[in-house]
């Protein structure tokens, strides 16, 4: 197929991603997103920019992510707080991934014994695609503040094309830990990025090479690994001389909900549970809402779904039955390692984000079509049509799905008024919906609100503002009671609202 076919693709992927998520850049800041505007009003120098280097964030000691932050505040700061510009530059980031993995997969596609390689650029097109149009990806992609999350996509596509795509020499490995660097400055989650390459690398072999050729190709790329850890070294030492720490104990962090090994071994079987779920029917709860589930049963779908795909995993791997699916499905968990709720560190009070799901989708998507061609040869000539049509279909529908959730997030009130529509019982619904209402002047409605944010999660936030309220209505020894039972369950707290 000739050259200019794969421009062509390109050019395809590039638009149609930008048409279906051209809704975006109409968007406003929503959610975290004016927490940096805030920043920005409270700091006119523009030294503030180069602080995201030197301390960590606001919400936390530890969070320490300065190149992406930097960004968001250069953005705002030179655009006069314009989200135009943070909406285009998160669909950029996102076509250049898109972009990036069409490059890998066609690589991977070409060189493998079961795609032919005159249709390698269209499967690899589908394999893209199915990243681009992805509604798990929303979340990212619609959200100022998801751009974490497409900048350490990115650093990792660029690492693996250049493990896969590009001869061994002295530059690669530079533009390797130069790359690993700037996505640990980004996101930490790069961190089980080697993981995923190995596992990437095998899959890249065992369809069509013995055990052994797979051990040489192993034994020939293990030599990246040297600028990973000097990569992954640098950002330490960055980070150390930054904060002045590599990690501290923080009273205030969430905590996870369980009380003993055997409740934190379910609460990550049932992770891995949802994710899969998410990988398999992306059209279904898409939110920035997944709260832990209340039940603890092991027999819920979610446990269920978790511990069959271990189980594939396990047996495709050992007994070399649907090895191929194994080794998806081993790629997905590597990369969402970091975010399985394994290390008992909480991640508030959602079990999943659809914004974590953009490296491991993107990590599957280079290596997607393989399974999937494979599967339609594999079947009569004669249900070739109606399952490409599945396919199309399937294209289709995430169109849909990204053309209707994407308003959602224009604004905080349309955002948050879903949100409560959708997860009425969610305390993070309910909390931020009250706050939204609070700062438009309805008191009434935002003192009811908190109340139910309160009775969800007796959270000292919900109860301060619940007694602020009371003060503004003049109901004073409503606001007395209030701040009695602040200081009674909260002792530690401070005038800050």
């Amino acid at each position: 197929m000739p050259a200019t076919f794969s421009k062509y693709y390109l050019f395809v992927l590039s638009i149609t991603t930008l048409l279906i998520y051209s809704a975006v850049l109409d968007n406003r800041y929503i959610w975290d997103d004016f927490e940096y505007i805030e920043i920005l009003k409270l700091h006119e120098k523009d030294q503030l920019l180069f602080n995201a280097f030197s301390e960590s964030f606001y919400i936390s000691d530890n969070y320490y992510r300065p190149i992406a932050i930097f960004s968001i505040l250069f953005e705002a700061k030179f655009s006069n707080a314009n989200p135009f510009w943070g909406h285009l530059t998160n669909l950029l980031f996102h076509i250049f991934n898109s972009v990036l993995i069409y490059l890998i997969s066609n690589s991977i596609y070409a060189r493998s014994n079961i795609i032919p390689k005159e249709k390698s650029k269209t499967v690899a097109l589908f394999s893209s695609l199915f990243f681009a149009m992805n509604p798990n990806l929303i979340e990212s992609v619609s959200w100022i503040s998801g751009r974490f999350d497409l900048m350490v996509t990115l650093f990792s596509l660029l690492i693996i094309y250049i493990v896969i795509c590009k001869q061994d020499n002295k530059f690669s490995f530079l533009l390797v830990s130069t790359c690993y660097l700037i996505g640990a400055l980004t996101k930490e989650m790069i961190v089980a990025l080697p993981l995923s390459i190995f596992t990437l690398l095998i899959f890249c072999k065992r369809p069509s090479n013995s055990i052994n050729n797979t051990y040489i190709l192993m034994k020939h790329k293990f030599v990246y690994l040297y600028p990973i850890i000097i990569g992954g070294l640098a950002y330490l030492i960055i980070r150390y001389f930054a904060l002045g720490y590599l990690v501290i104990a923080e009273e205030n962090q969430y905590k996870m909900p369980f009380t003993d090994s055997l409740e934190h071994v379910h609460i990550v079987i049932k992770t891995i549970g949802i994710y899969i779920i998410k990988l398999v029917l992306p059209f279904n709860n898409i939110s920035p809402i997944h709260q832990f589930p209340e039940n603890n049963d092991w027999w819920d779908l979610y446990t269920v779904v978790g511990l069959l795909s271990i189980g594939v995993t396990i047996i495709g791997l050992f007994f070399k039955i649907s090895i191929q699916i194994s080794l998806i499905i081993l790629i997905y968990f590597t990369a969402l390692l970091p975010v399985l709720n394994i290390i008992p560190a909480g991640i508030g009070l959602n079990i999943v984000q659809e914004r974590f799901l953009t490296l491991p989708l993107a990590l599957v998507s280079c290596v997607i079509g393989i399974p999937i061609y494979s599967f339609i040869q594999n079947l009569s000539s004669s249900l070739h049509k109606y399952l490409y049509g599945v396919i199309a279909f399937w294209l289709l529908l995430s169109a849909m799905t990204i053309h209707s959730i994407v308003p959602m997030w224009k604004n905080n009130d349309i955002f948050w008024i879903w949100n409560i529509k959708s997860h009425p019982n969610s305390y993070i619904a309910n909390n931020n919906y009250a706050a939204l209402l609070f700062s438009n002047g309805q008191y009434t409605n935002s003192l009811k609100v908190f109340k139910t944010s309160y009775e969800l999660n007796r959270t000292e936030a919900a109860l301060k503002m619940i007694a602020r309220i009371y003060l503004l209505t003049k109901e004073f020894s409503k606001a007395e009671i209030s701040y009695n039972e602040l200081l009674k369950n909260h002792p530690t707290t401070t005038s800050r609202a």
